[in-house]
């Protein structure tokens, strides 16, 4: 029952450290993918807004950001001019990317999905500026590897979580069985009309079931001995021996006449066989053969 106890609660530790840890993780991801957007677009607009040549625009950059920002330069068609990473001869026409279309039509546009150029997810936000499209993007953590990234930490949180729990539950376990030891320390109560009260209320039903069961158990065994001393009474003044064996032979109970008549001496004791009381050949073969044939007949001479 201890075990049973200590392996809910750790089940139940760890499932609960699990459910807080991708809770967590996620508000903390939400709030992390808010803020870089937010970041991203406040520097693109200021960048812009300070009428820079593009060159201009990554050197101010990577002298005020702790973090990279990558810059595509396109005209309307989609033609890259400009990339502050790749070589701009070497990528494909941006004129159906999500954010180039938004910002060629509405002067802005924005977009989140894996960049086929660096092989990460990338925020991208685009500005519609004189007669070029000026796109920057950040690369963002996806959800799984920020989850796997703070895993070390979960599993130290868990353990420590567990080691507690193991304490805890020990302790809460032995309070749990300790009012069951206490009933079964106190049967020799329930036996009689004296008052016995468990710790818990939720134990009165089964105190209550017990106290009922051993008295009628009582009252059963002591017709029983009521009946074997009436039996007793019977068979010790009848003239006739009587001697009652079990299959091995064993005697469970003889009378005083067939005691009187094979061995006066005879005192019976636990498992003491026909043997001990007789060795009388015609008894014996008697016996055996009511074993065979289920009854015999025969006479002891005096």
């Amino acid at each position: 029952m201890q075990k049973k106890i200590f392996r809910s609660i750790c089940y139940t530790v760890f499932a609960s450290v699990l459910v807080f840890a991708i809770v967590a993780v996620s508000i903390v991801y939400n709030f992390y993918k808010t803020q870089a957007e937010s970041q991203l677009r406040s520097v693109a607009n200021v960048i812009i807004y300070n009428d820079l040549t593009v060159e201009e625009m990554v050197e101010n950059l990577e002298k005020s950001l702790t973090y990279n920002v990558r810059i595509t330069q396109t005209d309307f068609e989609g033609n890259v001019i400009f990339d502050s990473i790749k070589d701009a001869s070497s990528l494909e026409n941006h004129g159906e990317r999500k954010e180039i279309k938004d910002a060629l039509e509405y002067g802005i546009g924005s977009d989140t999905r894996d960049s086929k150029t660096t092989g990460s997810i990338n925020y991208y936000y685009a500005v519609k500026d004189g007669e070029s499209i000026y796109r920057f993007s950040r690369e963002r953590s996806s959800f799984l590897s920020m989850f796997l990234g703070r895993v070390p930490v979960m599993l130290c949180v868990a353990g420590l979580v567990i080691a507690v729990a193991t304490v805890v539950s020990m302790k809460l376990s032995e309070n749990a069985i300790k009012p069951i030891q206490n009933i079964v320390a106190n049967l020799d109560v329930l036996d009689t009309t004296q008052e016995f009260k468990p710790e818990y209320k939720e134990l009165y039903p089964i105190v209550s079931a017990m106290k009922k069961m051993s008295q009628r158990l009582h009252k059963y065994i002591n017709r029983l001995k009521e009946e074997k001393e009436k039996i007793t009474l019977i068979t010790d003044n009848m003239v006739e021996g009587m001697i009652l064996l079990d299959e091995e032979g064993n005697i469970l109970s003889v009378n005083k006449s067939a005691v009187e008549t094979l061995n006066p001496s005879f005192e019976i004791e636990e498992e003491t066989h026909i043997l001990v009381l007789t060795r009388n050949a015609q008894l014996i073969e008697a016996l055996e053969s009511a074993e065979k044939n289920g009854s015999a007949m025969g006479s002891i001479p005096n």
